[in-house]
């Protein structure tokens, strides 16, 4: 279902049967798809470094796509909070993450 935004594709309709590509986010390493939203960790490298960038995309009514705000997204955005992402996990009102330091909710 794509009626929150949570396909990433920039609508709120299903498109059965009509994979397509997310542009936002590039490099990507891990998916976590939960009921509303949608969430992407990519590879990116920095000079000689390798570090993990956190995109999330959906609903957000309750602020659970880490963003700072409670507005639907409609396309990946990246969490600039979060700093070196390696896992996630979400449901239908929450996600925490595990960042190369540790537990953390967003």
């Amino acid at each position: 279902s794509g009626s929150y935004g949570q396909l990433g594709n920039g609508k709120v309709y299903d498109l059965p049967f009509h994979p397509c590509i997310v542009q936002q986010a590039r490099n990507v390493i891990k998916v976590e798809a939960s009921t509303r939203s949608s969430y992407a960790i990519s590879k990116i490298k920095k000079g000689n470094q390798e570090s993990f960038q956190l995109f999330s995309w959906g609903y957000n009514c309750n602020g659970e796509l880490g963003l700072d705000d409670q507005e639907l997204k409609l396309q990946p955005y990246p969490i600039n909070l979060v700093d070196d992402c390696i896992k996630i996990a979400s449901d239908y009102h929450h996600s925490i993450i595990i960042t190369g330091s540790g537990l953390s909710s967003l």
